[in-house]
């Protein structure tokens, strides 16, 4: 928004303080009086109303930037009076100005509506590089909610709409953030191509030497993510010459913080603490977003640790970790956890290692639920939006018509209400037909919500059994078969986390969750446990997708209820085979999965004995948990899904173990003709 003040006026930059303090004082005062009497001095003296405009554009400039509410407040009042005095370009510009007010206040929702505003209004003026600089806000504000795709759309609207005229900072700003966005896409090649355009527009304005700083800055971040250590350094390097030749200690913290971070990837751990103190005691005089600092503490701390200067590398931690909280910094306290995990891990110090471990992985969920109301928050974004833009293009199509004077005849009038009467009727019938949709689709959604929740139900039985392996080891103070043992679990909970975000995932995906689940109860039971594989094609390629997590508890209850019951142990083979359905005809393409589990173990029955000697008759999820799930996804049309239970005994009727049969149908990689095969109505 620089480029909106520079086209605007800061009309009190060079004053000095007292007199910015006594106007914002009189502004306060002048706020509450003139608000209730805006339209009666219009009607009596536009030039009075005018003089009060151009007070409040100084106190506006005030505030621009530094006080949020204060900036908001005076926006509106003066939008108020923009619209009394019916100047179009100071509607748009207060608009623009509410725009950016809630932006600081964080309501995206809001801002993106104000600024919408205002891109209508510049639009009727023709001021192409007012209503570029209000697209770059709102792209902004998409890129901050992580809708990058958005984001991108509106920057290059943005850059159309300059390719004409004069608005080189402007521009400057548009290739930064769209190299921010490329990089986000792992475009990198594309994203330096953006920043070195961006870098050369910053070196031809001449009033502005500093704007070569961002881009700097994010090349060395893109740098660090390739790995490029060195190559960051230097664009870092270059971004603090520039901010210290500035005097702009903000970005003189930024520069040397992330400095510090490429040291320490580097493994040269003791600059990497020189710069992180030198960052974190600017920070201090600094009012600035907390996680900056707290970023800087993290990287602070885990460098300490690296030259094993342990008191000190966790005093940083505990300091990043209480700033954290102060802040509700999910992500801080994530990794903050983590690192205090590892110096425990250091320090073998395995009972608080564990400690801090769960709460690395606590925190690490509330960060992906952050991360889904962000995309909410996109949604309804995108959606006003699309309701601003067709807004926009109804006006200039009434601008077009207002210029065609339309005769209408007496006949036409009766003509229309008769299709509007035919209308209302067709409106009744068709509202009738809704409902009844409506009723059928809450339905629909309900039995899915239920499905849902029977799935995650697995989730905590899954972990509960999996702890118990950690704590097996830890009582035992078996240190390294704990750490291998951590390591499994951290991997399944990372595919659980990923799994339950969907109804259906690839079957790959469930594979690879059945192996690592097994590999954990190897660890933990030794050589009690065979497991064989049998798949008869490329799992990979197949684009196969089932029910989450449907399998996995199928596996699961063949080794706990059927092989370890065994006294020396048994033999789980899962068999995986794709054959077309004999139901349909051969022009569909519909295929179905054979899923078979099949244990060597003691048996349903003797299963069921044990656990009714045991102290411990905690109920079993797995084949409940199945049965019920399998029902509701019958009734949902995801028909042709068999499940079937078979007991194995040899000749002598003596048993052989257990088969879990499992059909279902999948639709082939390549078939669109329905796009989720799960429910097909």
């Amino acid at each position: 928004m620089n480029t909106l003040k520079k086209i605007c006026g800061s009309k009190l930059r060079n004053r000095n303080l007292i007199s910015i303090l006594v106007l914002c004082l009189l502004g306060s005062v002048w706020s509450n009086a003139q608000q209730k009497s805006i339209e009666s001095q219009f009607s009596k003296n536009e030039d009075g109303l005018l003089n009060e405009q151009l007070k409040l554009d100084s106190i506006i400039d005030i505030y621009y930037g530094k006080n949020n509410d204060s900036l908001l407040k005076y926006s509106e009042l003066s939008l108020q009076i923009a619209k009394l005095r019916k100047d179009t370009f100071d509607i748009a510009r207060f608009y623009h100005y509410t725009g950016i007010a809630y932006q600081g206040k964080h309501k995206n929702v809001e801002a993106i509506e104000n600024l919408l505003d205002a891109t209508k209004h510049y639009n009727l003026i023709l001021d192409s590089v007012s209503m570029a600089s209000a697209f770059n806000d709102i792209g902004t504000l998409y890129e901050n909610s992580n809708d990058y795709e958005k984001a991108l759309k509106i920057y290059l609207k943005a850059i159309s709409l300059l390719k004409n005229n004069n608005g080189d900072e402007i521009t400057y700003s548009l290739y930064n953030n769209i190299s921010n966005i490329y990089s986000s896409f792992g475009q990198t090649e594309k994203a330096k191509q953006y920043l070195k355009e961006a870098i050369s527009i910053g070196k031809s304005i001449k009033d502005s030497p500093g704007l070569s700083l961002a881009p700097n800055l994010n090349l060395g971040n893109i740098a660090l993510d390739a790995k490029e250590y060195d190559n960051a350094l230097y664009h870092y390097l270059e971004a603090l010459k520039i901010a210290d030749s500035l005097n702009y200690t903000e970005r003189v913290a930024q520069a040397k913080s992330n400095i510090a971070y490429a040291y320490y990837l580097k493994e040269e751990y003791n600059k990497g603490i020189l710069y992180s103190k030198e960052a974190v005691e600017l920070y201090k005089d600094l009012q600035v977003e907390p996680y900056y600092n707290i970023s800087t503490l993290h990287t602070l701390g885990v460098s300490y640790l690296g030259v094993k200067e342990y008191k000190k590398a966790e005093q940083v931690l505990l300091e990043c970790l209480t700033s954290s909280k102060e802040n509700s910094f999910m992500l801080g306290l994530e990794v903050c956890n983590e690192a205090m995990y590892e110096l425990k891990q250091e320090q073998k110090k395995f009972e608080e290692a564990l400690f801090y471990h769960k709460q690395y992985v606590k925190y690490k969920d509330s960060v992906l639920n952050v991360e889904t109301v962000k995309e909410l928050s996109a949604i309804e974004s995108e959606k006003i939006l699309n309701e601003k833009n067709k807004e926009l293009t109804e006006l200039s199509e009434e601008k077009t018509k207002s210029e065609i004077s339309i005769k209408k005849e007496y006949s036409l009038y009766i003509t229309i209400a008769v299709v509007i009467a035919i209308l209302l009727l067709i409106g009744l019938w068709l509202y009738s037909l809704r409902n009844r949709a409506i009723i059928a689709e809450n339905k629909q959604k309900f039995a899915e919500s239920e499905l849902h929740a029977l799935r995650n139900q697995m989730n905590p039985h899954f972990i509960f059994n999996a702890l118990n392996g950690v704590q097996n080891y830890i009582l035992k103070s078996d240190t390294y078969e704990a750490y291998n043992y951590i390591i499994k679990f951290s991997e399944s909970i990372r595919l659980i986390l990923e799994n339950s975000k969907e109804s259906f995932i690839e079957l790959q995906r469930e594979v690879e969750l059945i192996r690592i689940y097994v590999d954990l109860e190897k660890l933990r039971f030794r050589d009690k446990i065979t497991y064989e594989e049998n798949i008869n094609f490329e799992i990979p390629e197949s684009g196969m997708k089932i029910p989450a997590m449907i399998l996995q508890p199928i596996v699961e209850n063949a080794i706990i209820h059927g092989v370890l019951n065994k006294k020396n142990g048994g033999e789980v083979k899962l068999t995986l085979q794709k054959s077309k359905s004999i139901t349909q005809d051969r022009s569909n393409k519909e295929y179905l999965l054979t899923c078979i589990i099949e244990d060597n173990g003691i048996g349903r029955k003797a299963a069921s004995d044990i656990k009714q000697k045991s102290k411990n008759k905690h109920l079993s999820l797995a084949t409940t948990n199945t049965k019920q799930r399998i029902k509701i996804l019958r009734e949902n049309g995801y028909s042709g899904i068999n499940y079937i239970i078979e007991d194995l005994y040899d000749k002598n009727n003596e048993v052989l173990g257990t088969r879990v049969i499992l059909q279902l149908p999948i639709q082939e990689k390549n078939d669109t003709k329905i796009a989720n095969p799960a429910y097909r109505r």
